[in-house]
């Protein structure tokens, strides 16, 4: 049974990645990207839960497989209860700020007199957001607007043009997937550790 563990984990890698990969193809080549956004953000939803469940188990298991697994799991204040009621407590705080990075894009969204941001993006940052995590959002936005400015300056340098409006979209989404695929890498939380975001 403790082999179920692994499985969810690469379900869950995967199933983001492709998530995103799909978002990406939707805005860039299908005109169906504003329908897929509705199913996007209930997949991501589910997948933030599966990804809490995975959690619990993987606490589960490593408790129940020590020594002292009998004490650990006994009682509603015991261990193994009091760290499932900590990691729900960190998911839903993470859920919150997804969900207030989208009300701050749609509120900003609603009141801008020069377009920053598109109609999409506010569902966009969301979805991002909530599948990268909170201690990951500052390498996501930060990552999302150094590849919209030099997606900018090509564009300049190429087209001549310099009033064009760019999507923020695209970029939050690609920062996304690199993120996704960096997490599997040691080096990659060395990196947030020297930047002191974990």
């Amino acid at each position: 049974m403790h082999n179920v563990t692994p499985i969810i984990f690469y379900f869950l890698y995967f199933g983001t990645s492709i998530l995103f990969v799909v978002l990406l193809f939707c805005f860039l080549v299908s005109k169906k990207f504003k329908q897929f956004l509705k199913p996007a953000v209930y997949i991501s939803i589910a997948i933030f839960l599966v990804s809490l469940a995975n959690q619990i188990l993987n606490l589960y298991f490593a408790v129940k497989g020590s020594s002292f697994g009998q004490y650990l799991l006994e009682g509603m204040n015991g261990f193994f209860w009091q760290k499932t009621i900590g990691l729900s407590k960190s998911y839903f705080l993470s859920f919150l700020f997804a969900i207030s990075i989208f009300f701050i894009a749609q509120l900003v969204f609603e009141k801008q007199k020069r377009q920053v941001l598109d109609e999409y993006a506010p569902t966009i940052a969301f979805v991002t957001a909530l599948l990268v995590g909170s201690v990951q959002i500052i390498p996501l936005f930060v990552a999302a607007f150094i590849f919209a400015i030099v997606y900018q300056l090509i564009y300049l340098v190429v087209k001549k043009v310099s009033d064009s409006r760019v999507s923020i979209v695209p970029f939050l989404i690609l920062a996304a997937l690199i993120i996704q695929v960096l997490q599997i890498f040691p080096f990659y939380d060395k990196f947030l550790g020297w930047l002191h975001i974990i």
